[in-house]
Parts: C-alpha cells; sequence; structure tokens
C-alpha cells in the first residue's frame, strides 16, 4: 500500500533518505598519509545529506554536553516535531600530538574546533550509515580507487556498535603509532654512532613516547617502565638505552615477545 510522504515517521523518511544515500558516489577528499587510507571529510557528504532532508521532509540537529560527556545527532520530522530519533556516543576530546609524538602546542580554542569536526563527522556517518572500510584496513592494504566509495544501508534501525567504536579508534591510534615511527626513524638515521654507543646512550624522547603509546595499546606489558615523569606528565629521566628501545619497537611491530631485565637497575 503506498504510502504519502505526511503520514511517514521519521524513521520511515530517514530510511528513505539512507536508501537514496546508499547509491550515491561519495568522493573522499581527506587523505591520512601516515596509515595511508582516504577518508569523507564532511564537505564531502554533507551537500548530499542536506537535498536529500529537505526532499523527504526531516532535519537534523547536533548537540554537545561536555558536562555529562555525551555528543547526539538528532533527526527530525519537520511534519511532526515530536517525532524524531537520536544517537548518542561519548564526548571525547580530540588528542593533538607535536612532532615525534611530543606534546601539542595547539591551543584550547583549536582543540576544541578538531573536537567539534571529528564529533560531527562520526555522527553523522553513524546516523546515515556512511561506512568507511579503508579506514579500518589501512594497516594491511592502502586504498587506490582513486577516493570514491559508495555508502552501504542498512535499514536495521540500529546504533554503531561498540566494537565499530573500537575500530575506528584503533585505526586513529595506529595513525599516531605511525607518525611516531617515522620520527624515531629520523632521528636514527641522523645518528652515526655504533651499535656499542647507542647500548651505553639514552632512549631518545621521540623513542619513549613510542614505547609509551604501544603500552597504552596493550602491545607491551604495563609494568615496564621506559622513562620517569614529573607531575605535569614531563619526562624527566629516561630509564632504556637507545638500542634497547629500538629492539623494543622493532620486536612489538614483527609481533614478537618483548622480554627485558627490570629497566630501572639499568646503569644510565
Amino acid at each position: 500500500m503506498f504510502m504519502s510522504e505526511k503520514t511517514k515517521s521519521v524513521f520511515q523518511r530517514l530510511a528513505d533518505v539512507k536508501k537514496e544515500l546508499s547509491k550515491m558516489e561519495i568522493k573522499k577528499s581527506g587523505n591520512n598519509k601516515y596509515a595511508g587510507f582516504r577518508y569523507h571529510e564532511l564537505s564531502d557528504f554533507l551537500p548530499f545529506i542536506s537535498e536529500l532532508n529537505a526532499k523527504h521532509g526531516i532535519d537534523d540537529n547536533i548537540t554537545f554536553d561536555k558536562e555529562n560527556n555525551i555528543a547526539s545527532i538528532t533527526v527530525i520530522n519537520t511534519e511532526d516535531v515530536a517525532d524524531r530519533k537520536t544517537i548518542t556516543v561519548p564526548y571525547v576530546e580530540a588528542e593533538m600530538l607535536g612532532k615525534g609524538g611530543a606534546k601539542s602546542s595547539v591551543d584550547a580554542v583549536q582543540r576544541l574546533g578538531s573536537t567539534i569536526t571529528y564529533l560531527r563527522r562520526y555522527l553523522y556517518m553513524t546516523m546515515y550509515n556512511i561506512t568507511e572500510q579503508d579506514a579500518l584496513d589501512a594497516t594491511v592494504q592502502k586504498n587506490d580507487d582513486g577516493g570514491n566509495t559508495k555508502t552501504e544501508s542498512f535499514n536495521k534501525g540500529k546504533q554503531v556498535s561498540s566494537a565499530q567504536s573500537k575500530a575506528q579508534s584503533k585505526a586513529q591510534s595506529n595513525s599516531q603509532s605511525n607518525s611516531r615511527q617515522k620520527s624515531v626513524k629520523k632521528e636514527e638515521d641522523k645518528s652515526n654512532g655504533s651499535n656499542e654507543d647507542d647500548g651505553k646512550k639514552p632512549a631518545s624522547k621521540a623513542q619513549v613516547n613510542l614505547l609509551e603509546s604501544m603500552k597504552k595499546q596493550g602491545k607491551i606489558k604495563d609494568d615496564l617502565k621506559f622513562c620517569k615523569k614529573d607531575e605535569k606528565g614531563n619526562i624527566t629521566e629516561t630509564l632504556i638505552s637507545k638500542a634497547e628501545a629500538k629492539q623494543t619497537i622493532d620486536e612489538v611491530n614483527s609481533g614478537e615477545t618483548i622480554t627485558f631485565v627490570n629497566h630501572e637497575d639499568l646503569p644510565f
């Protein structure tokens, strides 16, 4: 039985939008050079969403509640404003890192702008089922399709799962880790010292920051100590040699088991 646009609920209208959106080719203008994948920026899909929303009689609204650590997107039936659908995700500030994993000099306003942009992007992608498989597979295969993709539509009314959220977070974490590894490699290329000298020299801050990041990702045992930090989290003393740090990073990247002596007993 044919249903007129005015009698459709917000869920039916949204399903129509997602169906049409899934048939469109949306270009990926974003490019993550470190992880080797392309991604959708807001400007890539927002014009399509706005046009389809107007066609099917719905509108969307995004809100941020930092006090309760949530961000949400609500789609509203313009024929009946009480008829709406909302998706909520945790409010997490964007992590800004400087060269070699050092603390970023980006000010609070710029960090806020990045946070809002990231959250808006993921909220829209979740509500309208815009997928980015390339971002999840970036570590094993680079995207060479010219930057175009077709969105996929899943009309099951499900919100994004926790597994999918973890996968997106892992992809972003891998990107940051790759950046730190590039910085460490540059430092090692500049060094003309022998392996014996590296065994005596303390690890660089870039190496230590990369090791700490790997430990947070669960790739290195949590009880291993690589440095001492002050109350503000700044590195005050390195507890591992340059050679051992390089060995550790190489073993983690190759998937080997990490075994060490107690770093606090080392003579440097």
